[in-house]
């Protein structure tokens, strides 16, 4: 490890959001050295994006400010990797950043081959952008920062929606790159993230509450509990299975851009079940769900749903439609003929069971919210919708500990309900949490069991 001088100082840096009373971020302070790893926790809201921007130059803070050492580029991986992506081909988009370098079309071909095998990408170098699942857009666009070549990295929660295989060859990548005397700051809910670091600095409510060496943050139970939240477990079987089938696909396949995405999908679900969807980024986990929900029309196949199903997409901010939180909630039930008190009703309840309280929240403004903040209220949205059918992809990536069990128990409570309720995930525990687990590798549904007896056979899958 190269460690040489402080080449990036934060000085008693405050930041207020307009139309807001409450600092984002106050009064933070601390250096980084060349070839340091740091990872930035705490609870979603803390101010750890905001903190990212003003690192990176995107916001001015209101006070105190950012010094980093002549010469020295400061590069940010966003938190919503669709924001990052400017080109509609996987290696025009990563050889933008070099291109704009002024560098030699040698040296740009270069870069993006580089870059591209590195994230795994080099396979999908000719493939449209949008056909791109959320987690390989995730590596795209790490893939085009990288190609800038970076004094320091920042990281905001920029691998939550890969496969583990995926997020560990990219840990991998970062201790190399650490090694070469870069700096990495890596915002982060993942503890196998927090493992990779130097030092940890741990903010509450904006502040700096912790900033320590990676030994001394896990060896405080209560500092960890804030970014773990607890065991989810093996949860009990849904109490009220029946044998009522309400979502059945038969024989589905779908292909874009000329390649095959699902391939001869089978499987029904009953009524008060929780179902597990795994596999690697990629493997058209997003898609089955974009057609189980109606809004993707198979190739072949056909899908049967006894109600009109809702979907909680992978990229929260997409299902935000307006400019106060409980209005957002509000939107659906409202359209389809809710009012008055019973609408107030509806939505406080919503908010109130996603961990975005009705009482702290209600009259925020959206684009005032944290990521995990975000994704709380889009997942408020789609309960407020009442729906006996309800779908979610990823509904915990990027979510801090305490809340990612909290929705976990949510969906388990709408299970519980007499609702039939399938997520993705790429996190073994929450597959083992569910009643059943379907397996997709390469298109198809090659597992469909229990997670105890599939953990043994194809554990690279979540």
């Amino acid at each position: 490890m190269i460690r040489t001088m402080s080449i990036i100082s934060v000085s008693r840096v405050t930041y207020t959001y307009p139309q807001r009373e409450v600092p984002a971020v106050k009064n933070v302070s601390f250096s980084l050295e060349a070839g340091s790893y740091t990872a930035v926790v705490g609870l979603n809201g803390s101010g750890k994006s905001t903190l990212a921007r003003i690192m990176s130059g995107l916001l001015d803070a209101d006070e105190g400010g950012v010094q980093a050492a002549e010469g020295i580029r400061t590069a940010l991986v966003f938190q919503s990797p669709k924001d990052q992506i400017i080109c509609g081909i996987v290696s025009r988009d990563v050889a933008f950043g070099p291109q704009n370098l002024g560098l030699s079309a040698g040296e740009v071909e270069l870069r993006t081959i580089e870059c591209l095998n590195i994230t795994g990408l080099l396979s999908k170098a000719s493939s449209p952008s949008m056909a791109l699942s959320l987690g390989q857009t995730q590596k795209e666009a790490l893939a085009g920062i990288i190609a800038l070549r970076p004094d320091v990295l920042v990281l905001d929660e920029a691998v939550a929606m890969l496969d583990p295989q995926s997020r560990s060859e990219i840990f991998r990548f970062l201790s190399y790159w650490v090694g070469r005397g870069n700096t990495v700051v890596h915002i982060t809910h993942d503890v196998d993230a927090v493992r990779q670091a130097d030092d940890v600095i741990l903010l509450q409510d904006g502040e700096i509450v912790f900033h320590g060496s990676r030994k001394s943050f896990f060896a405080d139970s209560t500092l960890c509990g804030l970014i773990t939240g607890g065991d989810i477990g093996k949860s009990d079987r849904t109490d009220k299975q029946s044998s009522e089938i309400t979502l059945a696909c038969t024989g589905v396949s779908f292909s874009y851009g000329g390649g095959t995405v699902l391939s001869n999908i089978n499987f029904s679900l009953r009524r008060g079940t929780l179902t597990a969807l795994t596999g690697v980024s990629g493997s058209g986990k997003s898609t089955l769900l974009e057609i189980a929900a109606g809004l993707l029309v198979p190739g072949t196949g056909t899908v049967h749903c006894a109600a009109r199903p809702v979907l909680c997409q992978q990229n929260s901010e997409a299902a935000l439609f307006e400019q106060f939180a409980a209005d957002d909630v509000a939107f659906g039930p409202r359209n389809g003929g809710v009012s008055g008190k019973a609408l107030v009703s509806r939505v406080r309840q919503a908010m109130d069971k996603a961990g975005i309280p009705f009482a702290s929240y209600a009259d925020r403004q959206t684009f005032t919210l944290s990521g995990g903040e975000k994704r709380r209220l889009a997942v408020a949205g789609i309960i407020a919708l009442d729906s006996p059918v309800v779908l979610f992809d990823e509904p915990t990536a990027g979510l801090d500990g305490p809340s990612r069990v909290k929705v976990m128990n949510l969906l388990r409570e709408l299970a519980q309900e007499g609702r039939t309720v399938m997520f993705s995930t790429h996190r073994r525990d929450e597959a083992d949490f569910a009643d059943r687990e379907l397996a997709v590798i390469n298109g198809t549904i090659l597992r469909d069991t229990d997670g105890e007896s599939l953990r043994e056979q194809i554990p690279q899958t979540v």
